[in-house]
């Protein structure tokens, strides 16, 4: 998977959040949105200031994403 360098985490939490409502607004499913939105985050690491990562980083991180349930789902 692609390493993730971390540059500074202000904004990726606003990242994780506009990856997961851009991707519901496209008509993703819930695991879909997690990925993408996990994706945008990480890209947004790399990058200090209020620049988000480029749509090729996320094309990327997106693969490189694992979802493990939780609890007994």
């Amino acid at each position: 998977s692609p390493p993730v360098e971390v540059a500074s985490t202000v904004g990726a939490g606003d990242a994780l959040v506009a990856g997961v409502l851009a991707a519901r607004l496209d008509g993703n499913d819930l695991e879909t949105c997690a990925r993408r939105g996990t994706a945008f985050a990480a890209g947004k690491l790399a990058r200090v200031g209020p620049v988000p990562p480029t749509p090729e980083r996320v094309a990327a991180l997106v693969g490189a994403v694992r979802l493990h349930p939780l609890g007994n789902a």
